[in-house]
């Protein structure tokens, strides 16, 4: 019996990836300056996020822990649409005179001031 159950779930796993909506967004490497790395979260792992995708968390890149995390822009989901279809994940981020250029799925570029962690444009919402 714990066979099959194995079975199903391996059968399960092979045919969700396949059948996907959308692809698996590409992992965005971390960069690091003045000794914080900036990490793309695409994935919420504490539960307090509210969306897929937007969010950049700063980590002490001496000691690994982490100093905040922002979302630089929002997404209303559409209860009517599948919601993976719907997100919008950060594909490239660099780091230019001081601030965080982020790029995004959409096409749109944003700015986040290192120092004020002000984002430009600020308050940016994705509706379906």
């Amino acid at each position: 019996m714990k066979i099959i159950q194995i079975i199903l779930v391996i059968t399960f796993a092979i045919f969700s990836s396949v059948f996907a909506d959308r692809p698996m967004p590409k992992d965005v490497s971390p960069i690091i300056h003045d000794e914080i790395k900036y990490v793309v979260s695409h994935w919420d792992t504490s539960g307090n996020r509210f969306q897929n995708g937007g969010y950049i968390e700063a980590w002490d890149n001496k000691t690994n822990k982490l100093l905040w995390v922002l979302k630089i822009y929002t997404i209303e989901y559409d209860n009517k649409i599948e919601r993976d279809v719907q997100d919008i994940f950060i594909t490239k981020v660099e780091v230019k005179d001081g601030k965080l250029i982020i790029l995004n799925e959409a096409n749109d570029e944003f700015t986040l001031d290192l120092k004020t962690k002000e984002i430009s444009p600020e308050n940016k919402i994705y509706k379906k």
